[in-house]
Order: structure tokens, then sequence, then C-alpha cells
């Protein structure tokens, strides 16, 4: 969004996304400007060196984050295929073992509320 400027398509969807569709009145470059300050900034004062720039210019942030992100990843990319940058075959595990454990201890719960439930009629039946 830094790249394609205040006027794009992409910063007019996130825009209306973001005010709940109140952006009609603003989503121009002042806002365009905070917004993407906002989010390409954790340090104070970058995000004020951000805010005090004009046009493209000012989004360290962004700029450092691309930068040591490229130079960190490109090698592990581009020479290795099998690198996933999320370990998807290791949530998906997750997943399935917290399913099950949640399948066995429901079915462990029915159990015990069925043996309880035969137990009273059986002594109400004896009564």
């Amino acid at each position: 969004m830094v790249e394609s400027g205040p006027n794009s398509s992409m910063f007019s969807e996130y825009c209306q996304h973001n005010t709940l569709n109140h952006g009609d009145t603003g989503c121009g470059q002042a806002e365009w400007r905070e917004m993407l300050c906002s989010v390409t900034n954790m340090e104070v004062e970058d995000l004020e060196t951000c805010r005090n720039e004009s046009g493209k210019n000012g989004f360290t942030g962004f700029q450092g984050y691309l930068k040591e992100n490229i130079k960190n990843n490109s090698n592990n990319i581009i020479h290795n295929p099998d690198t996933h940058i999320d370990d998807l075959d290791n949530n998906d595990m997750i997943i399935i073992v917290s399913s099950i454990l949640f399948i066995f201890l429901v079915s462990l719960l029915l159990s015990v509320v069925y043996y309880h439930h035969q137990k009273e009629r059986v002594e109400d039946t004896e009564e």
C-alpha cells in the first residue's frame, strides 16, 4: 500500500474496512499516511518521523522490515523450496490431538452421567 499510494484500490478497500464503511469522507492522503504510519512503525520516534514526512517518504519501519525479511529469508525461500514460513504440519497435528482429546473427555463425561442416571433408576425401582 505504501508503493501504490493513497489513491489505490487496495488502500481504498483497507480504509473502508477499517472505518466500517464510513471512510467515504476520510480516505485521502492524510488518512493514508496516518494509517500506514501506524501499522509500519513500532517505535514512537519512528511513528512521529513518519507522520511528519510527505509522499511515500518516511515509512522507515516498512522499508526496514522489507529489507530485513528479504535478507533473512531469501536464501531459505529461493534455495530450499521445502521451507515453510508457517509450520502447518505441526499446527494440523495439534488440532488433531486436541480434537481427539476433546472427544475422549466428552465421552468420559457422558459415560459418568449415564452411569449415575442408571444407578438412580435402579435405586428408584428398588424402593
